[in-house]
């Protein structure tokens, strides 16, 4: 016999009820029915539940019988019926399991759902996931493990300089650091943001240093800041971690900035490149005092290969000639990220180009200069390439070559004339032709595996 539905009716008690002939039988007495129900639900509700589901439903129609049951046990609770429980109403044990386990699937699908969300990286894991905690957001990827200096004592200082940069200094005594770690850094999205969009900040940049292994009593701290606010977050930073001396410049930025779509331009790059060229030199050559080495790094660098700046002093003490060392940097679906970083592969540009050939000098440049991922290609971790020229991502600079003299060009210095400036060269691009007339002026890149990873946004 085929299904057919029955309009609802009404029972003697007001209780209302679809009621469904089964293909095994014909109508089912509602009065009936109601009293069995209340008769088992006495002594058994978990039994009551069934008894009513088997006689009014098929199989298939769970959540409805449900709400019928419901409603049934709420007319038994609130009629003269005795509740089966000391008096008190009862929920039937059917629909609570039932409501049970719909909440625990909708939590799960939620917090599945939370997770891929913000922990998995569709290309490979984000700087943000490499531990367990950090993916679940408890903790940062990394901390510093050396032991603090006891007892020790440092200087601080917050001085307005002539220009109108303020200065904040804080030197530990008797300290002395044989490395200096150079920053820029324009406001809170200079940090940038990973694949989830989550903003980092100058804490992440820390993390990122103590993921390196050194000792920070050794080591001094340089950043450059446009922002007021960054100048702040920054002093309290920096106290709570043993730098031997930590020197913050905050200054304003006056200039207009390039329009985003106009980013690509030749010449609003120059600008733009001649701009950072004048920062680093004013930071370096502010900040330099007495240490043996200077790394720069970009604030959107995220992670750094394990032992990848020791490395690179242990091969500045090695290599006679490399005062100038780098690495590749990377980024998840970019194999090479820094376009800064390569060497020349056509003789003719390595003498002069005239004037009316400096545009076609430029696109030759660009067609057959070989990048780092082709240069380290079949070489070890011990190894190192030479280069032409460099990117900033991370970088290695010998103090005795800054001390000699070397400083970022400002402008395209190879080709410089009386009459104009040259075809290329601003600021890391020109760093190797500055520095190669002097003692130790060398360019290169770590072979191997050695890297660095670039945030997924800029």
């Amino acid at each position: 016999m085929e299904m057919r539905r029955e309009r609802r009716r009404t029972d003697q008690n007001g209780i209302y009820t679809n009621l469904r002939p089964q293909a095994r039988g014909g109508a089912i007495d509602a009065s009936r029915l109601r009293d069995e129900v209340y008769d088992l639900r006495k002594r058994n509700p978990d039994k009551a539940y069934r008894h009513f589901k088997w006689t009014v439903l098929d199989r298939s129609e769970t959540t409805t019988v449900t709400c019928m049951y419901y409603r049934l046990m709420k007319h038994f609770n609130s009629s003269t019926h005795i509740a089966a429980v000391g008096g008190k109403g009862v929920e039937p044990a059917g629909y609570v399991q039932l409501n049970i386990l719909r909440l625990a699937a909708t939590s799960a699908s939620v917090l599945l759902i939370w997770l891929l969300w913000y922990t998995l990286e569709p290309r490979k894991t984000a700087y943000s996931c490499r531990m367990f905690k950090s993916c679940i957001g408890l903790g940062r990827s990394n901390s510093y493990g050396l032991s603090l200096p006891q007892q020790s004592q440092s200087d601080e200082s917050l001085v307005t300089l002539r220009d109108g940069t303020l200065r904040y200094q804080r030197v530990t005594t008797n300290a002395d650091p044989s490395l200096l770690i150079l920053v820029l850094n324009k406001d809170s999205k200079s940090w940038s943001s990973d694949f989830r969009s989550t903003s980092r900040s100058f804490n992440d940049f820390l993390d990122l240093l103590a993921s390196t292994g050194l000792d920070f009593s050794t080591v001094s701290l340089g950043v450059w800041t446009a922002s007021a606010e960054q100048f702040r977050t920054m002093q309290m930073a920096v106290d709570r971690l043993p730098f031997a001396k930590a020197v913050i410049y905050h200054q304003e930025d006056t200039s207009q900035g390039a329009v985003y779509e106009n980013r690509h331009n030749p010449q609003v790059q120059l600008s733009r490149r001649s701009g950072l060229a004048k920062l680093r030199n004013r930071l370096m050559l502010s900040a330099l005092q007495d240490e043996t080495h200077v790394l720069w790094l970009d604030a959107d660098v995220v992670e750094l290969s394990p032992g990848i700046v020791p490395t690179m002093l242990e091969q500045s003490a090695s290599t006679a000639n490399a005062g100038i060392i780098t690495a590749m940097c990377h980024q998840n679906e970019m194999n090479n990220y820094d376009k800064n970083a390569w060497r020349l592969d056509l003789p003719e540009l390595l003498g002069p180009v005239p004037d009316a050939e400096r545009e076609a000098a430029v696109a030759k440049l660009v067609a057959t200069r070989v990048f780092v991922p082709e240069l380290v290609q079949g070489t070890n971790n011990s190894a190192i390439v030479p280069l032409d020229s460099v990117g900033g991502t991370v970088l290695l600079i010998r103090a005795n070559l800054v001390r000699q003299g070397l400083t970022f060009p400002h402008y395209n210095i190879i080709g410089t004339t009386w009459g104009h400036t040259g075809w290329i060269g601003v600021e890391t691009e020109g760093l190797c032709y500055a520095a190669r007339e002097l003692e130790g002026g060398g360019c290169y890149v770590l072979g191997g595996s050695h890297h660095a990873r670039h945030t997924d946004w800029g």
